[in-house]
Parts: structure tokens; C-alpha cells; sequence
């Protein structure tokens, strides 16, 4: 194992090196950037822009929103200003606009989002609404303010003179806040997510935290996403991926809580499931990554800390770029700060995450106390705003015209002298690359069987000896003999993500809720389709009191290709049981009983032919108090049960429950008999009874239905 992921991550060197070396030569000219002014009316108002947004109709326009409530559009050759919507008209309580956005389908006809934009405001509580208002459920204190988020549509009569009505204003929700400093600081759509796939139409709304309140989920630092369609009396509804859906001291419209103050949130193509967040920390900001649906509440809980950036006070606001000009630096993370000059700066969404300097920016006629706006163009091409001096600048590569040869008398029509350096050392890194990728995919399989041969393929628990046994790949013999009382933590990744995690602490005890999320999460993956070089694997890792950990990978696929016996659903089962029966070892008392679904069939009487049992059983397990582990699954592959003597007498057993259930719900006939030992079977199948459980059911209905006729 240690020799495959050695050279493992040998390649990933090798291919990081071979990725900057290619970003050089191909950036070796895009990085001399220039720049063309553009005139911009004169801020006579002197407001100072929030939020700039290129009009997606056109070109040459852009809107901008201010803090006192006005939507403008302006010509970007400074011809004409035009102001579109005054929100102070509709919300005279208006404190401050502190959020704009336009819906990614802005332009597309026809489609939900055409010609629609949203805002958010703080304004003073109204008390007659018919709106949905938010508010904290364990929150006991006043909310004199409230944030609302509105839905603006412009009139397409005619797209030149765009304006907007009354009848087309929509009030999504309202928030109710304590104070003025908790505002909507970003609106934002993931930009990767197309109209047609099944996350279209989700807004993302950022919330500062409440100094005061930070114990709060609403007042913590909170990132809440909504669907922007009609539900019931409310103008969106809750994606059922959110993570708190299910807390009723949680709000469910909250994605992920507790991060403090969040400057911005970004999507990168590779990754639609997480979220890059620039946050606050203690010193300087931080760049982290989240999974949609993380739970921080926990305060072992914490964000996935990529690198710390130097930010002077008045940057500039990030964002992803995805234009031709700068190659090297599509897909990363671009921002603009001050260190002794203004620098343009790039930060990928991989390791080693250290922030790149592009150019530096000091021909831009730029105060240090300017404060700069970054957006793009129609092309995704970089502008940058200077809201001090109110001037605009398009930066693009630099081109060798003849100009700078006229400049540089020395210059003659013949290549660099290091241009045939850059083009051997650029078909050397391809001869390297094709070389690696031959051997690489040639090893491959072989370190993968060596990779899973050295770890544990399978276990059982024995819970009359109460040990677990550890199985290498194809071994019949355990391997090694574990005692149960002997494992202290427990944990399930899934291609090397943590999905769950079980130890001493009462946080992590497993629950009915923890499963739903569980198998929520693996039907997600199910759904992803398995490419040719893309993997899944489920592994248990276990460790004892001594620290030492043992691996179990229970499933591996690469591709089309499973390299393990068990099925994903199978070992999904036993992860699931496995948590159960451990979550109730450690904590006895705080182990809730668990739920589980059982869709049984019927074999025909008269014939062997099978069907589908038109009805389901909830089958609930029993909670004992004297014993920590009876209420648990039995699995005769994994988790066994205690056995019992012929000699004993009759007692209430959750077999005999089962059976006296099954009986109870058929009456006597020869098809009902045969239903209920279908039933009864089904509960065994599902690894709930074990063999002389069965029996002793099977018996048992037997008994009853014979009494009965």
C-alpha cells in the first residue's frame, strides 16, 4: 500500500511539474498585460457602486447597484446613464441595499429567469406581510430589522428601453435580524449548473454573522439556499439536500452554518458539490473548501482549510475566471490587492493552493485607496472598476506591434533566441508525459490487486465471543482476532471522504436521521456515472486502544471494473449494521431504535412463480436497557447472534415478536401461512434473525396459526 500510494504520489509530482512547466510556455507572453481606459459619466451623486454586472443583452452595457437603493444601467463608453429601479419607491423603510444579482438565464427566452434579477435589502420590521418571514427558532430576542430578498423582472417589450413595474416585483422571503451589522452580503447561482440538470434555479444567499448571537445557526456566518419555484403559500422551496431539512431547531432553508463573516463563495467546474468560501480568520483571510451539507454545528466540525491569502483592506472581490486571454489561469480564483502596488493574482482549487501573482497592475492610474471592482466582459475577459477615480480598465495580453519594434531599435524579424530553449524543453515534457502515462497505466492494475491485497478485504462480528475477525482478499481464515470491547473509534470513508465517524464523544452516536443522510449521500454517488479512470470505494477504519488502525476495504471499483466480491449495496448493509451494533456498544443508553424497511415477496401456493408483496412493513428493532447490543441487526456474514438451548423456556424474543406480528396481521388461512413465513424470511434475508431465531419463529406462527383455526 505504501509503495502505491508512494508512487502515487510520485506521479501527481511529476504531472504538477509538467502542468507549470506547460502554464510558463503557454503564459510566457499572456502575463504582460495592458490595459484601454474607459470613460465612465461623471458620479455626480458621489455613491460609490456595490455590485457591477455586465448586461448580458448587450456589450456595451452594465448594470450597478448602490447602498441607497438605485439600479443603473450604464453605456460602457460613458454615452449615457440610465437609472432602471430606485428601491426606495417600493421599500420606503429601506436601511441599505446590500445584495444584487441577475439569474443566470437572463437572456434565455422563454426560460425561468428571462429578464429577472434579485436584490436584497435591510429594512425596519414590517408588521403587516404576507411574505414568509425566517426567524431564528431558539433565537428569544427582538428583531427590530429584517432582510428581504425580491425577485425583479424587467418589461421585454422593448429590450433597449428596459424598465421595471410594480406588478413584476417578488418577494422570495424575509429574514428577521437583531441588528443592523447581520445583512445578505452576496446572491449568487453555481454558474456551472445548466437550466436543464436538477439544480438549476437554486439561489445561494450569504448572511453576515451577529456578533452577539454567533451560538445561533441564522446569526453564525450562514450560507442559505433556496429553490426559486411556487411552494404552497411560499414564493421557493427547500432542496431536500440541505443539511439541517430534518432539525427542527435548525432553519431549513440554512445549507451550511457557523463560518463567521464569508467575503465571497465560488464554484469551480471540477468540483459542483463543494463550495470554495474566502472567510475571515484570526489574523488574515482564509481560502476553505466545504461539501454541500457539512454540519458544523459540532465544533470538532470544522471547514477544509486551504491557504491563508494576504489581503490588503480594500481588495477587490474574487472571482473565477473562464476567459481565452489569460490560458494559464483559466478556472482560478483571480482578485486584486495592495502590496506597495496594486497585484493581480491567481489562486488555483489545487494543491499546494499558494497564490500566484499574475502582473502587477501599476500603470493602472490606481490609488492605494482605491477601491477596485473585478468583474468580466461578454468574453468572461477581465475589467476592473476604480470607483475613486471612476474609470474603468479592460486588461488584455499585451501584442507585439510595431510600435514597440519602432521603440526598440535592436529588434529584428527573427525568433528568440529562447524560443528553440522552450521548444525543446516543451518536446521533452511531452515525450516525459506520453512515456509516464504508458508505464503508469501499465503498473496500475498491478498496485491496485497489491494495494488491495495488503489491506483487510471483509470482517464478521461474533458477538458470542465478542470479537471482530479481520479476512485478507480470498482468505477463508481470519487474519486477525479483534475484541470488540478493545475498539474505541470507528470510521466509514467513501473514496476517501468521511461519511461518518463514530468514537466516545455522544456527538457521534449513529441515529435514524444519521442513516437517512447516509443513504441520502449514497444514492448521489450511485447516480454519478463511473468513467473510465474514475473510482469508488467503501473502507472501515478501525482503532483499538492501543491506536493501532486497521483498513477494511470492503468495495472497489475503478471504471467498469469492481475489483471486490461484495456489491455496493451489500456492503452498504453491512457498514450500515456495523454502525448500529457499534454506535450501541459505546453508547448504550443514547442509541436510539432503529428503522428499518423490509419489502418481503410471495411464493404462490399452487405454483413456484414469485411476486412482488404489495404492501411494506416497518419493522422497528427492540431496545433493551440490560443489554447494549440486542436492539442491533443480526448479519450471519457479520454481525452474529447469541445462541440459545432447546432446554430454555418460552420467552419474549424479538423473534417472537416478529412472528407474533406476522401472525397477528394475517388470519388463518393456507396463502396467509404463506405469507407470513415469506415475511419471516424476509426479516432473515435482511440479516435481522439469525438462523435459530428463524427457527423458533417459523415455529411459533406455526403454533398460532393452527390455535387460531
Amino acid at each position: 500500500m505504501k509503495r502505491h500510494l508512494y508512487l502515487t504520489n510520485q506521479r501527481r509530482k511529476l504531472l504538477l511539474l509538467l502542468s507549470l512547466f506547460f502554464n510558463f510556455i503557454l503564459s510566457s507572453h499572456a502575463e504582460k498585460l495592458t490595459f484601454t481606459q474607459l470613460t465612465l459619466p461623471t458620479n455626480k451623486s458621489h455613491t460609490t457602486w456595490q455590485h457591477i454586472i455586465i448586461n448580458p443583452l448587450t456589450q456595451q452595457q452594465f448594470f450597478t447597484s448602490e447602498h441607497n437603493g438605485k439600479i443603473k444601467l450604464y453605456d460602457s463608453k460613458g454615452l449615457s446613464s440610465k437609472e432602471l429601479l430606485n428601491v426606495v419607491d417600493h421599500y420606503p423603510n429601506l436601511v441599505k441595499l446590500t445584495a444584487f444579482s441577475a439569474h443566470p438565464s437572463f437572456k434565455l427566452v422563454q426560460q425561468q429567469g428571462y429578464l429577472t434579477f434579485y436584490t436584497a435589502h435591510i429594512e425596519s420590521s414590517k408588521k403587516n406581510t404576507s411574505t414568509t418571514i425566517i426567524n431564528a427558532p431558539t433565537y428569544q430576542g427582538q428583531t427590530p430589522y429584517e432582510l428581504v430578498l425580491i425577485e425583479w423582472q424587467f418589461n421585454d417589450e422593448n429590450l433597449q428601453k428596459l424598465k421595471v413595474t410594480a406588478t413584476s416585483r417578488k418577494e422570495i422571503f424575509r429574514i428577521g435580524v437583531p441588528s443592523q451589522q447581520t445583512y445578505i452580503t452576496q446572491l449568487a447561482f453555481n454558474p456551472f449548473i445548466q437550466p436543464w440538470q436538477n439544480h438549476a434555479n437554486q439561489l445561494f444567499a450569504v448572511l453576515m454573522p451577529d456578533e452577539n448571537n454567533t451560538d445561533i445557526p441564522l446569526y453564525s456566518g450562514a450560507i442559505l439556499r433556496v429553490a426559486l419555484e411556487k411552494f404552497g403559500a411560499k414564493n421557493y422551496r427547500i432542496p431536500p439536500a440541505n443539511a439541517f431539512i430534518d432539525e427542527p431547531n435548525i432553519n431549513n432553508e440554512i445549507l451550511i452554518s457557523q463560518l463567521n463573516l464569508i467575503n465571497n463563495i465560488h464554484w469551480f467546474k471540477q468540483n459542483p458539490n463543494q463550495l470554495y468560501i474566502r472567510h475571515r480568520g484570526k489574523q488574515q483571510q482564509k481560502l476553505s473548501r466545504i461539501q454541500l451539507g457539512d454540519d458544523f454545528t459540532s465544533a470538532s466540525k470544522k471547514a477544509d482549510h486551504l491557504t491563508d491569502i494576504k489581503l490588503s483592506p480594500n481588495s477587490s472581490n474574487g472571482l473565477i475566471y473562464r476567459g481565452e486571454q489569460l490560458k494559464a489561469h483559466r478556472n482560478k480564483l483571480l482578485y486584486l490587492t495592495w502590496q506597495e502596488q496594486w497585484l493581480l493574482v491567481a489562486l488555483a482549487p489545487h494543491a499546494p493552493y499558494q497564490p500566484e501573482i499574475i502582473t502587477s497592475l501599476e500603470k493602472l492610474a490606481m490609488s492605494p485607496t482605491a477601491k477596485p471592482i473585478l468583474t468580466t466582459d461578454h468574453q468572461d475577459e477581465l475589467l476592473v472598476f476604480d470607483q475613486s477615480s471612476n474609470s474603468a480598465f479592460q486588461l488584455f495580453p499585451a501584442p507585439v506591434t510595431a510600435a514597440n519594434k519602432q521603440h526598440n531599435p535592436s529588434h529584428v524579424d527573427k525568433p528568440d533566441e529562447n524560443f528553440y530553449l522552450a521548444y525543446f524543453l516543451l518536446l521533452t515534457a511531452l515525450f516525459l508525459l506520453i512515456a509516464l502515462f504508458y508505464f503508469s497505466k501499465k503498473s496500475s492494475l498491478s498496485l491496485l490487486k497489491k494495494y488491495l491485497y495488503e489491506q483487510f478485504a471483509q470482517f464478521e462480528v461474533d458477538k458470542h465471543n465478542n470479537i471482530i475477525a479481520l479476512y485478507h482478499r480470498h482468505q477463508s481464515e481470519p487474519a486477525i482476532k479483534l475484541p470488540l470491547n478493545e475498539v474505541v473509534e470507528s470510521k466509514i470513508h467513501l473514496n476517501d471522504v468521511e461519511i461518518c465517524h463514530i468514537n466516545s464523544d455522544e456527538n457521534s452516536v449513529f441515529s435514524n436521521n444519521k442513516e437517512q443522510k447516509f443513504n441520502a449521500l449514497l444514492q448521489q454517488e450511485k447516480r454519478e456515472k463511473m468513467i473510465d479512470e474514475r473510482v469508488r470505494k467503501y473502507e472501515l477504519i478501525l482503532q483499538d486502544t492501543k491506536k493501532k488502525s486497521y483498513r477494511i476495504c470492503l468495495y472497489f471499483r475503478k471504471g467498469n471494473q469492481r475489483m471486490t466480491k461484495s456489491k455496493f449495496d451489500e456492503s452498504t448493509e453491512q457498514l450500515l449494521n456495523w454502525c448500529w451494533l457499534f454506535s450501541a456498544m459505546l453508547h448504550p443508553q443514547h442509541t436510539e431504535k432503529r428503522k428499518i424497511l423490509v419489502t418481503p415477496t410471495i411464493t404462490s401456493v399452487s405454483n413456484t412463480q414469485k411476486a412482488p408483496l404489495s404492501q411494506q412493513s416497518n419493522v422497528e428493532t427492540q431496545k433493551r436497557p440490560t443489554n447494549s447490543d440486542e436492539h442491533l441487526p443480526s448479519n450471519t456474514a457479520s454481525v452474529n447472534s447469541v445462541k440459545k438451548t432447546d432446554s430454555e423456556p418460552h420467552v419474549s424474543t424479538p423473534a417472537n415478536q416478529q412472528a407474533s406480528d406476522i401472525a397477528r396481521d394475517h388470519p388463518a388461512s393456507d396463502t396467509s401461512i404463506v405469507q407470513a413465513l415469506e415475511k419471516l424470511a424476509a426479516l432473515k434475508q435482511q440479516n435481522l434473525l439469525s438462523e435459530q431465531e428463524f427457527e423458533q419463529a417459523k415455529a411459533t406462527i406455526l403454533h398460532q396459526q393452527k390455535n387460531t383455526k
